[in-house]
């Protein structure tokens, strides 16, 4: 066996043990989590088993051809498995997935490939081990990479399909494709150069990829609501500002009276008020179909940024805030939501990113004085 069999594997194994280490368990009632969490799980024993039949490879103990039979079976099941719960992963998390309805088509593959490697025990049609306990791959084992390759498949047209119902973004699926592909690719490699180990290797980068996109997000996610934090916005708002563009706007919004919402009805309650505010501006944004930037800025003051053609764009955005307010008020919540908004435009006068926000929030706390003389509120 090459040492590089035994080194690939064992640091395989390493580094889906330190994620499962690191990742978060507050985030264990999610289901996006739990399908991660079965994920890791699977592709380390996948590689445990790859790695036992690697180092009995070609040995003659007296139960050398017991112990292949075993691991390079579970080897495949165990492959078949990572390619289910990545495909069950990436649907959860893009929302194409929301529940159990069609859970038995999708585990048909895995019942298949059971089947398949069942009967390989006795017809060898998968694989096979000769006199000298070395491995060779059997008539049939395409037929493995095909019903493999299906999950793939479902994986790429899944992603496309949410994208253009507009549930992830653009910059989204390019990410989202990246850690599908790399499986996939790996696998092709390992298909065509006989003797190697790499779809072991692909799972593992891709876990690890979708694990580092996860601690790169947590740290500009708000918690709460899921859209950008002020950090976020810092770093976009500088970027965006220092780019000399013209047209670049700012717009400021504060929840009017929320102080009421948590005194009179509390925080949990205020906390959902805050959610419905970040669905509703983030609403509002996709019904002017530009890709404005939508942070929460702490408390109730969120932040939208972005470039406009001209004043008229800003005012439609606005137009369509208001139009979300009257939807959500018309839920039959105990709360009413009113945004006091201000926005200013990028001029030769503002000379830092400060300078502009402190324009918008200006005129923001005109909106929140023409709000507070307006009767019954």
């Amino acid at each position: 066996m090459p040492i590089y069999y035994l080194e690939v594997n064992i640091i395989c194994i390493v580094i889906l043990l330190m994620i499962m280490e690191k990742i978060h368990d507050e985030n264990k009632t999610l289901r996006t989590f739990n399908t991660y969490k079965k994920l890791l799980i699977s592709i380390i024993v996948f590689s445990t088993f790859d790695l036992i039949a690697g180092v009995f490879k070609g040995t003659m103990f007296p139960i050398s051809k017991i112990i292949l039979l075993i691991s390079n079976t579970l080897y495949f099941f165990f492959g078949i498995l990572n390619a289910y719960y990545f495909n069950e992963y990436l649907g959860i998390r893009t929302e194409f997935i929301k529940d159990n309805k069609r859970k038995v088509i999708r585990v048909l593959p895995v019942i298949i490939v059971s089947v398949l490697l069942i009967l390989n025990l006795l017809f060898k049609n998968l694989f096979y081990l000769d006199e000298y306990n070395l491995y060779h791959r059997g008539g049939m084992l395409f037929l493995y990479y095909v019903i493999l390759y299906s999950y793939f498949i479902s994986v790429i047209i899944n992603l496309f399909s949410t994208w253009k119902t507009e549930k992830i973004s653009h910059q989204e699926l390019k990410r989202l494709m990246v850690f599908s592909l790399i499986p996939v690719l790996s696998l092709i490699v390992q298909i065509f150069n006989y003797g190697i180990t790499l779809i072991g290797v692909g799972f593992t980068i891709s876990v690890l990829m979708i694990f580092l996109d996860g601690e790169k997000n947590n740290s500009t996610i708000d918690e709460l609501t899921g859209v950008n934090n002020r950090r976020a916005f810092n770093i976009f708002g500088n970027k965006l500002f220092n780019d000399k563009n013209d047209g670049m706007f700012l717009m400021l919004m504060d929840a009017n009276d929320f102080k009421k919402i948590n005194d009179v009805y509390g925080h949990l309650v205020g906390d959902k008020a805050l959610i419905d505010i970040a669905n509703m501006l983030k609403a509002a944004i996709k019904s002017t179909k530009k890709d404005y930037f939508l942070a929460r800025m702490g408390g109730d003051e969120f932040i939208i940024v972005g470039n406009c053609d001209n004043e008229t764009t800003i005012k439609e955005l606005i137009t369509n805030i208001k139009k979300e307010e009257t939807r959500v008020n018309s839920n039959h919540n105990p709360y009413r939501i009113s945004m006091s908004i201000g926005y200013a435009i990028k001029n030769d006068n503002h000379h830092t990113l400060a300078n502009l926000i402190m324009d918008a929030d200006a005129k923001m706390y005109l909106n929140k004085k023409e709000f507070k003389k307006l009767p019954n509120l």
